[in-house]
């Protein structure tokens, strides 16, 4: 997979001014892998840094690297939301929506739903000492 420089606007603020003693510096912080404060000179230099990045991140290239980042990442989130979750339940039958409900955003996405019936289904299975069982609720049904 091709990698992309990629930072997204996390803050806008004017730094403090030696020379004025005033916070007249223009700043943006940025954010990627990690934060960091950026200075400009005037109001019209940060302006086009902003409009430089927004068209960076906006290539279809880019933007695809980024919906797939995002993709992943609520993927990662979800898992570590439902294995939380799910420890409470050890030694117990969880319920698809009682999981559901802990994850923290996005649980109306497809993918999300996915993995959680997955993690749902893989827990209760050796406790219903089942092969083979469908899961009642309706919103999972096309992934089993």
């Amino acid at each position: 997979m091709e990698y992309y420089d990629v930072k997204f606007l996390s803050d806008m603020d004017y730094g403090y001014n030696k020379l004025t003693g005033e916070y007249d510096v223009p700043m943006v912080e940025w954010e990627s892998d990690h934060r960091w404060w950026e200075r400009f000179d005037s109001e019209e230099a940060r302006h086009n840094a902003l409009r430089k990045n927004e068209e960076y991140n906006n290539r279809p290239e880019v933007s695809a690297f980024i919906n797939k980042m995002n993709h992943e990442e609520e993927i990662w989130r979800t898992k570590r939301d439902v294995d939380d979750t799910l420890e409470y339940y050890e030694g117990r039958v969880a319920e698809f929506a009682n999981i559901l409900s802990s994850v923290s955003f996005d649980r109306h996405k497809p993918h999300v739903q996915k993995v959680v019936a997955d993690m749902v289904v893989s827990h209760n299975k050796p406790l219903l000492k089942a092969k083979r069982f469908k899961v009642a609720t309706q919103c999972i049904g096309d992934f089993l």
